[in-house]
């Protein structure tokens, strides 16, 4: 059906199932394809992020050289998107059979090497001339705008974990442009939980259950402080934020449940919200004190030094 219809930009669109049946149609102006799981070698997993792997592609994409498992190698989006293949690739080969909910959160908080500085025009221009050799991107980066890892289910019980902005605390540019370096206000570069539920009321009342649990193992590891530690009242007030925007939920859920008002979707929306923000600002807190893991090592598993030799990716 994608593949029929009229082509209003190039696009590189990845689908999946429950089923485990997973393709990428690549589109463009050239040609037009579908890419699946073990065309390129994979095994039970698949991955794409700016630039294209079939072989018609190579006009489009501009492409001078092919890079196994990293694609099409030219200019623009495809130099950073054949790095951030390269790292997709020895994270879910490398490590196959450890992929889980943790070690995808560690991806995006796994950050490259940072760019050297200033980002000018000079740099750009080598960035560009080279093709990116000797940068370290990877899909952690300044330009996530929005990260969320999906557990689907086939059914009512799908789960859709969300970062707005990067989820790491270090992260570093996408590409050398000049203008194209976003940095983040107040991030929690956390992850909330939504439900992919039935009905409204179903997801505002799974994101509330889930800020409770969140707020309580925030609690207990807060709760070891005293206030003469470095950073105590600045996190307590931070849970005391979180708190006030659970109840916040409390009160638009229960208002929307008894339906008195004439918007109850409206009231599970902002319910759901103040949850979410609930559930982002505890975990805030709770990484603070805990931190997450941003490498395999943390994990418990080789480095990635390690395996990217082994998988030669580690150019």
């Amino acid at each position: 059906m994608l593949l029929s219809l009229p082509l209003v930009r190039a696009y590189n669109l990845q689908l999946s199932d429950v089923s485990g049946n997973a393709f990428v149609c690549e589109v463009t102006p050239a040609d037009k394809a579908v890419r699946q799981g073990g065309d390129f070698g994979e095994t039970d997993f698949i991955y794409s992020t700016n630039n294209y792997f079939n072989a018609g592609m190579q006009a489009a994409a501009m492409g001078e050289t092919f890079v196994e498992h990293g694609g099409w190698l030219g200019r623009s989006a495809t130099i950073s998107a054949v790095q951030r293949n390269l790292e997709l690739w020895t994270m879910f080969h490398g490590y196959q059979g450890r992929v889980d909910l943790d070690f995808a959160k560690m991806m995006w908080r796994f950050p490259g090497s940072p760019p050297p500085y200033p980002l000018d025009s000079a740099t750009h221009e080598t960035y560009m001339a080279t093709q990116g050799e000797g940068w370290d991107q990877k899909i952690c980066n300044l330009a996530n705008a929005r990260v969320a890892i999906g557990l689907p289910d086939d059914g009512d019980n799908g789960v859709a974990y969300v970062c707005t902005g990067p989820a790491a605390r270090i992260a570093y540019p996408h590409v050398f442009h000049l203008y194209e370096h976003y940095y983040q206000i107040a991030g929690t570069h956390t992850f909330y939980e939504l439900a992919l539920a039935s009905s409204p009321a179903a997801v505002a009342n799974a994101a509330g259950i889930a800020a409770h649990r969140y707020i309580a193992t925030a609690y207990t590891q807060l709760m070891m402080l005293n206030s003469l530690d470095c950073g105590f009242y600045e996190l307590k007030k931070l849970y005391s934020v979180s708190n006030a925007e659970y109840y916040l939920g409390v009160d638009a859920k229960n208002r929307a449940s008894l339906n008195v008002e004439d918007n109850a979707l409206s009231l599970f929306a902002k319910a759901t919200t103040q949850f979410t923000r609930a559930q982002a600002h505890a975990l805030e807190v709770y990484n603070a004190l805990v931190p997450p893991p941003t490498k395999p090592d943390d994990l418990g598993l080789k480095s990635y030094v390690e395996v990217s030799k082994k998988e030669g990716t580690n150019t």
